[in-house]
């Protein structure tokens, strides 16, 4: 298995992985697509705090 990527390369994850947070958060990826989603939110606290912002975005929105 490979390692979790540096910080400094954390960035350039993140980058690859945003379309695929939206496709998540909406419930939009294949079985497959999502484990390793899931997998990529365990590596990586700036991906998670990316999917927390949107829930709260959608929270909020739905409040209205």
């Amino acid at each position: 298995m490979s390692e979790p990527l540096p910080d400094a390369l954390e960035p350039i994850q993140l980058e690859r992985d945003i379309a695929r947070l939206h496709a998540y958060h909406d419930g939009e990826l294949g079985a497959l697509a999502r484990w390793r989603f899931e997998r990529a939110l365990r590596r990586s606290p700036a991906l998670r705090a990316e999917l927390d912002a949107l829930r709260a975005v959608s929270r909020a929105v739905a409040a209205v």
